[in-house]
């Protein structure tokens, strides 16, 4: 192991280093203007003088730097004498430059730091990309209108430091004593630096003393190139001052956002603390440039590791009279291994690979040429005293951005500096639900609060000096108002279901504010109820009264929803153990059994998974498992309708549908666009009234991944298809990739297999395919389109082509919607579609809000259509398609926030990465076996 103590320096100073963009250099001709003396001495002024403006297309020349070219500049950070670094020590850190990389090869080379700001064309449309069905309504947003200058003169140079200094905030110091040089108006991230005047010489070498050792740093500036106004570079300009604007009204950053440290609320039974911030991010959309402002809130425990050591070295200590090294060894590493940790001294968080029992904090190493401890380190450079000089160290492996960075080794450190993450109880603990009350009391912020403080914290930037300070060299202003944009709003969709009548299908809706149907449909019957003949029953000896309950309501329940049924087998098993279980269902299992309910005495997940690995593997059969607790609710009668509902699903049934009534159109253009906006069979009116019936087969394909808990090298994917036109019949299979990308490997395989259960339903192909993909970053969206692109092709064969539909579902995104009425701002109703303004300028895409959300703000989903060539498939068609899908999921008597095989393909992940470990049986394929 390597005798390393380095901590990962996450911060500004590692987004420099660059390759050249191959601008067109100043030219190296000599020039009359006189040649300033980078010498400055006191708080960085420059002896000579400043290089006169230039006049339009003057040539710059390089200067060569004189030999005595010293200067004595400040070069510090206000209000620190000293260098604080922004990471624990590194053993090779005299020699090791963060603005290169060691690495070398081309996969490892950086991303440029404004490539996240481009926008790549997705959109194929030439038409508009705007709906027009739907009530229309004036949104308001949290994004705000931001003006930065479109005449000013930006230059980007490259910074470097010889010797190296790693200290970010060093770095701003030693670069701002030349303001002289540089000028006022400035940007510096670490490495690049955007400044408004071109400097007189390429390079430019100028030199600095740093205050508190006395050395001297050498600094050079090379030219890159000229940043116009239109320029990725420019928002990212933009960026860099907003975050210094929130460093200026004192807001401390943690990882990537800024926080309100003095804000923070401590809650102690969950040993954590709340830290209200702020996400903010500047943008190109359709509206102009505007700014995404949103609430967030980082939970951070108080308790370190070293009190967690602590406490369960004592719990053992009590429950043994000789304490065991071994045991508490073994425990502390179960509990601490995985787990993320933050070290406050410079708000960085990383991941616990292990624990080095035998280094301790006097263990040194080489800094700079000189041996110094541990301790000694964090007196020195952060002025913190370590109180147990005998506890071990932590060690965290370096991320795939420390191999780029050329850091390999291992990283070690102090428990007693680092704090605990996420929430500070187990699942166990009795006073969770309590905890999670209090913890949910200070994250959900309703409409009309987030609206209210969103608006005062953009009048605290306008009003504030520090901000202005910052924002006004730059000519850049940011509105106080949140914008008001134009949305649309669908009605309550009706749902298809079967009457008590015998073979009458009726149409239930219900109230669009709440998007629940579990009340009118109590009173009918399943859209397709099955018949079940053969039942099995496994339960211990201590369920025994709940699940004879349970047979008798689940019997009773199921006739009054139309489903044929009759008596259970039971089957009591006399111990709890997880090889009776399994014993019971292999011994008692036939070719008949359709079905087998488990009730078990609690949550165990040993026992579900052994189950659910019978049930789904070995001997494929349709499994649910119930806890006996959920037999004791006061409302039992609906917890046991959704159980119904589940084992409907699960062996082949369908609870509701969606009816598409045929209407008659008078354009082929609008007959395309009432099939999908209400209509599967639709009458075409010719001038002549001549009609004609016609209704295309089509498929909705769902994709989703997860990373398996067990097997961390390799994720799950899932791909859920529909089967019939009202797309309650779904065929889903599974595969496995490596856990490093969110691409599936082995999709031509699964479509293939879809289709050819497809054709047996349908007897026929469908005509065009539209595919949800969900679970993918903006990152990886060109190199996932392009490899499952493909893969389809491949899929489909020489001489299938049908229509394709790729769409890109985003959940986690900073965009609100709130709707203003007589009674304040509340949430927009389920429906609620927006595709404009806030949408991106290169992008076909769409917010849609489908879900009801009775507590906080609700969050609308984003749906970027990637590819299209479905013909006639407009605007209205897509978004109203997506809303209706999200009417079809089936664990759930209500509409969700994605389309339902999004949805489909996410459990069926989930289920095979917690718990199977391996794809299940085929023989389930074409059943909703993991709702």
């Amino acid at each position: 192991m390597s005798e390393l103590l380095q901590g990962r320096a996450r911060g500004r100073g590692r987004r420099g280093r660059r390759p050249e963009l191959n601008p067109e250099a100043p030219s190296n001709t000599p020039d009359p203007i006189r040649e300033p003396t980078c010498t400055s001495t006191g708080r960085g002024r420059t002896r000579g003088a400043a290089a006169p403006p230039r006049e339009p297309g003057a040539e710059v020349t390089p200067p060569s730097a004189p030999a005595n070219h010293i200067s004595i500049g400040r070069g510090m950070q206000r209000g620190s004498g000293r260098e604080n670094p922004t990471s624990p020590p590194n053993l090779q850190m005299a020699s090791l430059s963060l603005g290169q990389s060691q690495v070398g090869s081309q996969e490892h080379q950086r991303r440029f730091p404004w490539e996240k700001y481009v926008d790549h064309q997705w959109s194929q449309r030439t038409e508009s990309k705007q709906g027009r069905h739907g009530t229309a309504r004036m949104i308001l947003t949290n994004y705000v209108a931001v003006s930065l200058p479109q005449t000013m003169e930006i230059h980007q140079y490259h910074v470097a430091f010889d010797p190296v200094v790693e200290n970010i905030r060093i770095k701003h110091a030693l670069v701002f004593s030349l303001s002289e040089l540089i000028g006022p108006v400035r940007h510096f991230d670490g490495s690049i630096l955007f400044i408004t005047r071109q400097l007189p010489k390429d390079p430019v070498v100028c030199a600095t003393q740093r205050t508190y050792d006395g050395a001297t740093i050498e600094i050079t500036f090379k030219y890159s190139c000229r940043v116009p106004h239109t320029s990725p570079q420019f928002l990212q300009i933009s960026n860099g001052l907003l975050r210094h604007v929130q460093s200026a009204l004192g807001m401390k950053l943690i990882k990537d956002h800024y926080f309100n440290m003095d804000l923070s609320v401590r809650i102690p039974e969950a040993k954590s603390e709340v830290i209200p911030g702020f996400s903010a991010a500047i943008g190109k959309f359709d509206g102009g440039t505007l700014m995404n402002l949103d609430i967030i809130h980082k939970i951070l425990r108080i308790d370190t590791i070293y009190d967690v050591m602590r406490n369960l070295h004592d719990t053992l200590s009590e429950r043994m009279r000789d304490n065991n090294d071994n045991q508490f060894r073994n425990q502390c590493l179960a509990k601490l291994t995985g787990s993320i940790v933050l070290t406050r001294y410079n708000n960085k968080t990383y991941r616990v690979a292990g624990i080095d029992w035998e280094k301790r904090v006097s263990h040194t190493f080489d800094k700079n040429g000189t041996t110094m401890s541990i301790e000694q380190y964090y007196k020195d450079y952060w002025n913190l005293t370590i109180q147990d000089r005998n506890q071990p160290l932590l060690i965290s492996k370096p991320t795939e951005r420390d191999h780029r960075g050329g850091r390999t080794q291992d990283l070690l450190l102090v428990p007693e500096l680092c704090t605990m993450t996420g929430l500070g109880f187990d699942e166990s603990d009795r006073r969770k639900d309590d905890i999670l009350r209090q913890l949910a009391f200070h994250n959900r912020i309703g409409p009309e609060k987030r609206v209210e403080t969103v608006e005062r914290f953009l009048e605290q930037i306008n009003r504030s000096e520090a901000a202005g300070k910052v924002l006004k060299p730059w000519a850049m202003t940011i509105g106080t108002k949140i914008l008001e944009i134009p949305g649309r709003e669908y009605g309550a969709e009706k749902l298809l279901v079967q009457d008590r009548e015998p073979d009458r299908k009726v149409e239930i809706t219900y109230d669009i504010a709440s998007a629940d149907w579990s009340r009118p449909l109590i009173n009918c019957k399943f859209l397709n109820p099955v018949k079940i003949n053969t039942w099995l029953l496994v339960f211990s000896y201590k369920c025994k009264q709940q699940a004879m309950c349970l047979e008798d309501k689940l019997l009773k329940v199921s006739k009054e929803f139309g489903m044929q049924v009759n008596s259970i087998w039971p089957v009591e098993i006399p111990v709890d153990r997880n090889e009776d279980y399994l014993r019971a269902i292999r011994s008692n299992l036939t070719q008949d059994t359709q079905m087998v309910i488990v009730v078990v005495p609690n949550d165990k997940k040993d026992r579900y998974d052994a189950i659910k690995k019978c049930c789904c593997i070995d001997n494929p059969v349709p499994s649910q498992v119930v806890q006996s607790k959920t037999m004791k609710k006061k409302y039992f009668y609906s917890v046991v309708t959704k159980i119904v509902m589940q084992i409907n699903c699960k062996i082949g049934g369908e609870v509701w549908g969606m009816r598409f009534p045929a209407v008659a159109v008078r354009s082929m253009e609008l007959y395309f666009a009432a099939l999908w906006i209400g209509c599967q069979s639709i009458s075409y009116c010719s001038p002549s009234d001549l009609i004609i019936q016609t209704t295309r087969k089509f498929m909705i394909i769902g994709i989703d991944c997860y990373h398996d808990s067990v097997h961390k090298n390799q994720s799950v994917g899932a791909m859920v298809a529909s089967l019939n036109a009202n797309c309650t019949r779904y065929y889903s299979r599974t595969e496995v990739h490596d856990s490093k990308v969110e691409i599936m490997s082995s999709l031509s395989v699964l479509v293939k297999d879809a289709l050819r259960k497809f054709v047996d339903v349908n007897k026929g192909l469908p005509e065009f395919i539209v595919i949800y993909r969900d679970g993918v970053g903006d990152g990886q969206l060109r190199a996932m389109f392009n490899s499952e692109k493909e893969q389809l092709l491949q899929a489909f064969g020489p001489n299938y082509r049908p229509g394709i539909a790729f769409v890109v579902v985003k959940k986690r995104i900073g965009t609100r919607l709130f709707l203003p009425s007589r009674q304040g701002i509340r949430n927009p109703q389920p429906g609620t579609v927006v595709d404009g303004v806030i949408t991106k300028s290169e992008w076909y895409d769409f917010f849609l809000v489908s879900q009801s959300v009775r507590q906080g703000t609700v969050t609308p989903t984003s749906y970027n259509v990637i590819y299209d060539t479905i013909p006639n498939f407009t605007p209205d068609i897509m978004q109203r398609l997506t809303y209706k899908m999200t009417h079809l999921y089936f664990n759930w008597q209500g509409t969700i926030r994605v389309p339902a095989p999004c949805l489909y393909a996410h459990k069926l992940a989930y289920l095979q990465g917690q718990s199977l470990h391996r794809e299940p049986s085929a023989y389930l394929a074409d059943k909703l076996f993991y709702l």
